[in-house]
């Protein structure tokens, strides 16, 4: 069989025996280079399923803690900070979380304690200072020897009753009460036996009288009767039985007490309550002139 004529030497003295495609002599080494590529492709995709799932395992328990902690947030005080966990570090995180969720619902718990605490104080304290306010308010308008209104409140009393009247038309009588001889009860007894006396005085009246009617010290040993809505009539009467009651009573430090009473009736054309008292002033002054323990009043007949 004849050999094959050589080629040409190359400069290295190499001479090519065969010849042969480059495909063909480099398909071994794409074949394994394809198999290194699948198996590394391969390994990689286990790898990275691998790395999933430890860090699901990891990132789960963190899920359930964080679960948890926002139900704290929103209030919810018998959670269980408990997420199974087996790793050592999510367990002392789970531990950590119970600690401090304990904590701050203990601290939460306090709180509202103080904040009912505070409200039943700053409630309390209000409603001693309403009292207070209150007892002022009485204070400022009542005689603190009688207990009766005193002049602030008669003036008062006389300027609602003198709008009232101009408002609705209807008058209402004013009477002016004086205790006879009331300088001669402190000359011959001693002022406590006076402040007896007015005391007795201011009980008579008080009992006498309807709710609807009105009776203040206006100063000293006067008194002062406002008879909303009454007749003249009515009124001589009221006040006779005013009178009657003092004279016929008991006084506790005295032996006999009266009282001289004059009377006027408010009219809508008066230009200020204060005309009806020094009416009712005038009569008085004529009672006393008349011999005391008695009424007098400009519409009598």
């Amino acid at each position: 069989m004849p050999v094959p004529e050589a080629g040409p030497a190359s400069p290295l003295g190499w001479r090519v025996v065969v010849r042969q495609p480059l495909t063909a002599a480099l398909g071994d080494l794409v074949d394994l280079q394809r198999a290194v590529l699948g198996v590394t492709l391969l390994a990689s995709l286990v790898f990275l399923l691998l790395a999933w799932w430890g860090a699901r395992i990891i990132s789960r328990p963190l899920e359930v803690l964080t679960g948890l902690a926002l139900r704290v947030e929103r209030g919810e005080e018998d959670v269980v900070l408990d997420a199974g966990a087996r790793s050592a570090e999510v367990r002392a995180l789970s531990t950590a979380l119970k600690g401090m969720a304990a904590t701050l619902i203990a601290r939460r718990q306090a709180l509202e304690r103080s904040n009912h605490e505070l409200e039943d104080k700053v409630a309390e304290r209000t409603a001693e200072l309403a009292r207070s306010n209150a007892e002022l308010e009485r204070l400022a308008r009542h005689d603190p020897l009688t207990g009766l209104p005193n002049r602030r409140a008669c003036d008062e009393r006389l300027a609602l009753e003198f709008e009232r009247m101009r408002r609705t038309g209807v008058a209402y009588v004013v009477l002016v009460l004086d205790v006879d001889h009331f300088k001669l009860v402190n000359d011959s007894h001693g002022h406590a036996a006076g402040d007896a006396v007015l005391r007795h005085v201011a009980d008579v009246l008080r009992r006498q009288l309807r709710s609807t009617d009105f009776v203040g010290r206006s100063g000293g040993e006067e008194f002062l009767v406002l008879l909303p809505q009454t007749p003249p009539d009515e009124a001589l009467r009221v006040a006779q039985k005013l009178r009657h009651a003092v004279d016929i009573s008991r006084p506790p430090a005295a032996d006999h007490v009266t009282l001289s009473i004059g009377l006027s009736e408010a009219q809508p054309e008066h230009n200020s309550s204060d005309a009806a008292v020094r009416a009712a002033d005038h009569q008085l002054y004529r009672a006393k002139q008349n011999g005391r323990n008695r009424v007098e009043s400009s519409f009598m007949r």
